[in-house]
């Protein structure tokens, strides 16, 4: 990474990180102050406490994000020992999103992959919230939030297609082609979700596959990873 380019990246995560800061030190400052001359209702202090509890999330996934780029971008490879069953990783995965997943696989249940465990959940996991985001604040919303999850085999080459798409707003192919780029243009509002992007490239090629976004998916968004 060129110093000009960590910069400007570090530059746009610290005011992003900034917003949920800002948040949680006014929520807390209301709390002081109402501990002292109290006048929020009991309903309204569990409000307060729950965004910041909301707040918080955003920054631990934050700092996770900014911990996978400089873990990730440092390694030269991956020990891929582990012996998952792909479609219980994938229901599990799917049952935590905020949408509903439809989950389809032309492999069986027993069926198993050498890879590395940590490193493929985060994959996914990153992904899918990526997919239910999209899905949930597409504007205008014309059609029902979803997301699938699919997997396929090529028997002859052994090659497996993970793939996850979204109802969300199509996207060019333009964007199509820098999505995955490390984003030091972006606006501060979107800067670590496009991190987050960023990282799945560095782990799918780690795992020794490679990511990209169908092109021909025009009801949203289709991420696809060849593993």
């Amino acid at each position: 990474m060129e110093k000009n380019s960590y910069l400007e990246l570090l530059s746009h995560v610290t005011q992003e990180m900034q917003m949920p800061l800002n948040d949680i030190s006014n929520f807390v400052y209301t709390l002081k102050e109402d501990e002292y001359r109290p006048s929020l209702a009991e309903d309204e202090r569990c409000a307060l406490l729950s965004r910041i509890d909301t707040r918080l999330l955003q920054l631990r996934r934050m700092m996770g994000t900014l911990t996978n780029m400089t873990s990730y971008s440092s390694m030269t490879g991956l020990d891929r020992k582990d012996r998952v069953l792909l479609n219980q990783l994938c229901r599990e995965l799917a049952a935590e999103q905020d949408v509903e997943v439809v989950f389809t696989s032309d492999i069986p249940d027993y069926y198993a992959v050498n890879t590395h465990l940590e490193t493929l959940t985060k994959v996914l996991s990153t992904l899918l919230q990526a997919a239910s985001e999209r899905a949930l604040f597409r504007t205008p919303s014309r059609q029902e939030p979803r997301v699938c999850l699919d997997i396929s085999e090529q028997p002859k080459s052994g090659q497996l297609t993970i793939s996850v798409s979204d109802t969300g707003e199509p996207t060019t192919l333009e964007e199509d082609l820098t999505q995955f780029n490390l984003p030091t243009e972006r606006p501060c509002r979107s800067t670590i979700r496009h991190l987050g992007l960023y990282n799945c490239r560095l782990m799918v090629v780690l795992l020794g596959g490679f990511i990209y976004i169908d092109p021909k998916f025009r009801q949203g968004r289709r991420v696809v990873i060849n593993l």
